[in-house]
């Protein structure tokens, strides 16, 4: 009786070990397709709202197309195109996140997404993740890689921080680029 116990524990233990290594696996390739996608990373100096807003549509589409497949089970993603009131440049951002990812599991797959995102280029700079504006809601760790060229700036993080409700792992990307001038 005492084996079957031994057993069984273990058993729970390798399934609960091999569903965490699932998710991060699961999370890093919709992140790449949805987020990376060749539309998104093809934004650049002087992309125009239509080009923007495209990138999101086909992110959202390929989020749509894992949850039908049942592959974002503990975990969420979106995507947002955004242009200011200044019309100077566009913003696109897009992230997957859960509570059920580890900084080991957000960072496990980073840099193949770094790859994934550089189009060939080296970043431009490496470090830990950070709080944009200095103000996030605790401490924040992770990683971080920039590639900036002329009109357009690409930031990939893959972070963790603790939330009013708890531990939150996330992979973020943020393109910035000079829209034209009408």
């Amino acid at each position: 009786m005492r084996k079957v116990g031994i057993a069984w524990l273990v058993l729970m233990l390798t399934a609960g070990a091999v569903s965490a290594a699932d998710l991060a696996e699961r999370a890093a390739a919709v992140f790449a397709d949805a987020c990376l996608c060749p539309t998104a990373l093809a934004l650049k100096d002087g992309s125009d709202f239509g080009e923007g807003a495209g990138a999101a549509a086909m992110a959202d589409t390929a989020f749509s197309r894992a949850v039908s497949r049942g592959l974002t089970d503990g975990f969420v993603g979106r995507s947002s195109y955004t242009i200011p009131a200044d019309k100077k440049a566009g913003t696109y951002k897009c992230y997957v996140t859960s509570k059920d990812l580890t900084q080991a599991d957000v960072e496990k797959f980073f840099g193949w997404l770094v790859k994934s995102s550089s189009t060939g280029a080296r970043p431009t700079k490496t470090g830990p993740a950070k709080w944009e504006d200095g103000m996030g809601p605790s401490p924040i760790s992770g990683k971080r890689a920039e590639f900036v060229s002329p009109g357009r700036s690409l930031v990939l993080e893959a972070f963790h921080f603790i939330s009013e409700k708890g531990p939150v792992g996330s992979i973020f990307v943020t393109i910035t680029h000079r829209v034209p001038r009408p």
